[in-house]
């Protein structure tokens, strides 16, 4: 792991130890910021080495199936439809509590988040 210095304002430093304390001490810091900047995110999107990428968190997507949402979730696959029209990739991460976010699926071309869409909402392969 490598380690960074972090600079941030003093009263977000305090707003942050204040969370702390309101949960009698945990996590750490160090914990509480990760889960800030990685873990608190059901959708977002990246740059990396010049590649915009559309992150969703697997769970998110889940919660979605298991509660019947599944116009919520109709809408979450036209996103990801369109972010590969714009030439995009679609990766599904798997948010552990505390910790950085783990690349589960990419997908680069509309046939293969085709055939997942209809594994997931039919039970069949395409």
């Amino acid at each position: 792991m490598k380690q960074i210095t972090l600079r941030i304002e003093e009263n977000m430093y305090k707003q942050l130890i204040s969370e702390i304390e309101k949960s009698n001490g945990y996590p750490s810091l160090q914990q509480h910021i990760i889960k800030k900047i990685f873990s608190e995110r059901s959708i977002y999107r990246t740059n990396y080495n010049g590649k915009i990428q559309l992150r969703i968190d697997q769970t998110y997507l889940g919660d979605m199936l298991v509660l019947g949402r599944t116009n919520a979730f109709n809408g979450v696959y036209e996103i990801m439809k369109d972010a590969l029209d714009n030439n995009e990739h679609v990766i599904i991460e798997s948010h552990a509590t505390n910790d950085i976010p783990i690349e589960k699926i990419t997908f680069k071309t509309q046939s293969d988040l085709d055939a997942w869409y209809v594994r997931l909402t039919t039970g069949t392969s395409k």
